[in-house]
């Protein structure tokens, strides 16, 4: 055991007695004691009532220092993560057939879209571009459309810009302007601003086919069903 000079002990004492914290009593003795040694010396001391605010305002600027360091430190680990997945992935897209893209349009339309008899036409809806893009993408690949029957609505907060939501989603559907509904106002955000300034509101997509929406959405349907689970079991063996 390391042997510090006599009177180390009860300095120590009078430096806690005044709110020394064990950080400051190691520079004012010059030496780097273990905690467990200062513990020994200072643990039947009770410092004043400002060392808890003094250790409060410590603690407080001691965690505005490293937050940012971890916070990057996090951010950069997550986005070394998804470029992993990403890199891992990526290949996938290319094994895509009719087949497989008619079962990633149902499964889609099972999770998004208007059922039948509630609506008697395929509706699907949703605010991330990229969802529809791929919606739109595999419906125009799995059929043979007539495009004039489709129609587009858009959702929004009472705060957007109509016009330019219009010609925002105009650009990702290629639906023309002619054939969209007139856009909805959500009346619950009247006087809220919209604070996500990515968001450009809900983009529904109208297609005039019964029967094509009934087929997305019982094929969607009977991917849950046990006899298609039990299939997709063998296959996927």
């Amino acid at each position: 055991m390391e042997q510090y000079p006599s009177n180390f002990a009860s300095r120590a004492r009078n430096l806690r007695s005044i709110g020394a914290t064990y950080q400051e009593i190691c520079e004012e003795l010059g030496v780097d004691i273990p905690k467990s040694t200062l513990n020994g010396w200072v643990r039947h001391i009770t410092p004043p009532d400002s060392y808890l605010t003094k250790i409060r305002t410590l603690n407080q600027h001691h965690l505005s220092q490293i937050r940012p360091l971890a916070q990057a430190k996090n951010k950069a680990t997550l986005l070394s993560r998804l470029n992993s997945l990403h890199d891992k992935n990526t290949h996938l897209v290319k094994n895509i057939d009719k087949s497989v893209a008619k079962l990633i349009l149902a499964t889609l339309y099972w999770c998004e879209g208007a059922k039948y008899p509630s609506r008697s036409n395929l509706q699907f809806g949703n605010s991330d571009p990229g969802m529809i893009k791929v919606f739109l993408l595999l419906l125009r690949s799995c059929y043979i459309l007539d495009e004039s029957k489709f129609r587009m609505s858009v959702q929004c907060r009472a705060d957007q810009k109509q016009k330019e939501l219009i010609k925002f989603w105009g650009e990702i559907t290629g639906i023309n302007i002619s054939q969209y509904y007139a856009t909805k106002v959500d009346k619950r955000s009247i006087g809220k601003p919209t604070l996500k300034t990515t968001y450009r509101g809900v983009c529904v997509i109208h297609y005039f086919d019964t029967d094509l929406q009934c087929e997305l959405q019982f094929l969607g349907e009977n991917l849950g069903k046990d006899i298609a689970l039990e299939q997709m079991k063998k296959q996927l063996k």
